[in-house]
């Protein structure tokens, strides 16, 4: 049950695109807090996460782009990148991706870079406190969510 739960974590930051990434701009909004900018490294969940995804790295830029780095089962290097909008309320964060390009490799649950891409999620809930990152599987923290630190 607990590989269900983490497998429906990756399909909420890779699932449908039926949302208009269309309208997506690159630029982040004037009132978008420097605090969410930055490299960040996953460090715990409230759900289990698969060992080599344990190591994910998280890239949001102030030019507007959220990007993924980790490892596949194999071990080869997955990493996408997507345009964001980013819209800030308070230390709560709702960025809405454009479809990602990708290296074609797999992601660290063995996902194609097809799959990821058909089933691309567009819209993340994230929120900051201080050095941490929370991205909520769902709307807010009772779907779970994954914990991540800021890199230097």
């Amino acid at each position: 049950m607990r590989w269900q739960l983490w497998a429906f974590c990756s399909l909420i930051l890779f699932g449908n695109t039926a949302t208009a990434a269309e309208s997506v701009l690159a630029s982040p909004p004037k009132s978008a807090s420097a605090s969410i900018y930055g490299q960040w490294r996953l460090v715990g969940a409230s759900v289990d996460v698969p060992v080599k995804c344990r190591h994910s790295v998280l890239h949001i830029t102030q030019d507007g782009y959220f990007a993924e780095q980790s490892h596949s089962p194999a071990g080869e290097f997955f990493s996408f990148r997507a345009k964001a909008r980013i819209q800030q309320e308070g230390s709560r964060y709702l960025l809405t991706l454009s479809p990602p390009r990708h290296n074609g490799k797999p992601d660290c649950l063995g996902n194609s870079a097809s799959d990821i891409s058909n089933n691309f999620q567009a819209r993340m809930h994230l929120q900051v406190s201080g050095d941490r990152l929370f991205h909520y599987i769902g709307s807010n923290s009772e779907q779970g969510y994954l914990r991540y630190v800021r890199q230097p």
